[in-house]
């Protein structure tokens, strides 16, 4: 079933949702998502098409993952994540959740499968960037053992504001509590996950 982007005006429920790896059709749901969020990097069509062709074995190794479930009888996309590695060096590029499916854990489940793949493939330390005004990435960030290494100043536009740049160790498998079922399937099942209001209003 072709992926959909989550209706920006209707409450939805998302469940029985999972982690994969994302394809190039999902590109038009994967952009939906990253737009409805102000604080994500906004790519070029160009660089996420780019993302998407990454074929295994390329170096550095890149990866990108999406957050699906069922919405309204179709298949619709809720986040997404973008990792890279290098050696024993691993970067989150870009991670997004829609607003209407945010505070259900997905953004932690993304990076949680970001961060086991980057050990899998030889990285032993991830580093990442946000904006100093994003909290509730941040909070999110430091429960995953992430820790401030520095600032650029004025890095991001629209508006001007500085970059946190973060760093952590990487746990050894389970140790980021991944479910065991995931050591051996390419998808990560979400828990159920009740997604309601409209992009409007809503909390980040």
């Amino acid at each position: 079933m072709a992926s959909q982007a989550v209706s920006q005006t209707v409450s939805q429920t998302v469940a029985g949702g999972r982690i994969r790896r994302a394809l190039p059709a999902d590109l038009p749901a994967i952009v939906a998502v990253e737009q409805a969020c102000p604080e994500a990097p906004h790519w070029s069509h160009e660089s996420w098409l780019a993302a998407l062709a990454q074929v295994e074995g390329a170096h550095p190794a890149r990866a990108v993952w999406v957050a699906a479930g069922e919405i309204g009888g179709g298949l619709g996309i809720v986040g997404v994540a973008v990792a890279s590695c290098a050696g024993e060096l691993s970067e989150l590029e870009s991670i997004a959740v829609s607003p209407l499916a945010r505070r259900q854990g997905i953004g932690k489940a993304l990076m949680r499968v970001a961060m086991d793949w980057a050990w899998g493939r030889g990285a032993r330390s991830m580093e990442l960037e946000v904006r100093a005004s994003s909290d509730g990435p941040l909070a999110l960030y430091r429960s995953l053992g992430f820790a401030e290494q520095g600032r650029r100043r004025a890095y991001y536009r629209n508006p001007v504001e500085d970059a946190v740049l973060m760093a952590a160790a990487l746990p050894e498998g389970l140790e980021v509590g991944l479910p065991e079922s995931l050591q051996a399937e390419p998808d990560l099942d979400l828990p159920q996950a009740a997604v309601r209001g409209s992009l409007k209003g809503v909390r980040v």
